[in-house]
């Protein structure tokens, strides 16, 4: 049993077609959108390198995968461009400090 992440993808920068990015993914792997990231015995994310390994067909487009993790605050974001990817910019959660008019009653 391991760990899951959702994850959502989308394109921040450039232009894909879908069908070429998902035909690329499904020669790869499987990706809908919306997926699990796993770990293999490499401890490496899966689809995450799928996706790093379709991203060098598209050339200067930014792809943002985003992941909610099991853990609460499991947060993080992670850009890919050609083949290349950014460490995992974990969120950081914080909440404005008491306010008197904030209450309701």
């Amino acid at each position: 049993m391991g760990y899951y992440t959702k994850c959502s993808i989308k394109v921040i920068t450039g232009y894909v077609n879908e069908h070429d990015f998902n035909t690329e993914m499904d020669r790869l792997s499987q990706c809908d959108g919306w997926f699990r990231l796993g770990w293999n015995e490499e401890h490496k994310m899966l689809p995450l390198n799928y996706i790093k390994k379709a991203s060098k067909k598209f050339k200067g487009v930014v792809f943002e995968i985003k992941g909610n993790g099991e853990e609460d605050n499991d947060l993080w974001v992670v850009y890919i461009k050609e083949g290349k990817e950014t460490d995992r910019l974990k969120a950081n959660i914080t909440y404005r400090p008491y306010n008197e008019s904030d209450l309701l009653y």
